[in-house]
């Protein structure tokens, strides 16, 4: 059996060179809101996060940006309190929005897969901060391409995306490495090599 992991538009996602600097850091989180693992992440964000970064960048300093659908009444009441936390629904110019983005959070505490989320932000060359939960390690590289925190220690999370918003050159190589490694390992053309490669393999079996 071989198994080939998704992969990502690297065209369609990719970073905007041109884009003006937000006026105040926009953290970034994207998703179906009714699967379990996201809208945790999210009252995560909202009740924890939020707050933390409130204390130390004031209510105006900063940014939440959620985007997706299916998201609740109870979820809808929740952001409305939080003048720092905006929902834009489902989007869209999706790149568009990982590119307005300073860094994508995703404080997953359950569930596997690759979380295409996260693909798709270091393919616009948005440096991630995520959970060592599911298919997330395989993606990002800690201190390389972005941070991994421990999902049993929350707190790591603040910490790192703290570090990110005070070093616009750390912010820079961190989106460039994530980029590199979407288009050599996850884009649709890496993707399609490894098909060909087992239609190779296949081919040269039948030969025999």
């Amino acid at each position: 059996v071989s198994v080939i992991p998704m992969g990502v538009d690297s065209e369609r996602f990719a970073p905007q060179y041109d884009k003006a600097e937000p006026v105040r850091p926009v953290l970034f989180f994207h998703g179906s809101f009714n699967y379990e693992a996201n809208a945790d992440a999210v009252n995560w964000l909202l009740d924890v996060l939020g707050p933390a970064l409130v204390r130390r960048y004031g209510e105006d300093g900063f940014e939440l940006r959620l985007c997706g659908k299916n998201v609740s009444p109870a979820q809808c009441a929740k952001i409305a309190t939080r003048p720092w936390a905006h929902y834009r629904g489902y989007v869209d110019d999706l790149a568009g929005e990982l590119n307005a983005a300073t860094c994508y959070v995703a404080p997953i505490a359950m569930g596997g897969g690759m979380k295409t989320k996260i693909m798709e932000a270091m393919a616009c060359g948005t440096p991630c901060v995520g959970s060592e939960v599911g298919g997330i390690p395989d993606l990002i590289r800690d201190g390389v391409n972005g941070f991994l925190v421990n999902p049993a220690q929350p707190e790591q999370l603040a910490e790192k995306i703290n570090i990110l918003l005070g070093d616009k050159e750390l912010r820079e190589k961190m989106g460039s490495e994530g980029r590199r490694f979407v288009e050599e390992n996850y884009s649709w053309n890496a993707k399609a090599g490894e098909l060909m490669g087992i239609y190779g393999e296949l081919l040269k079996k039948r030969k025999k």
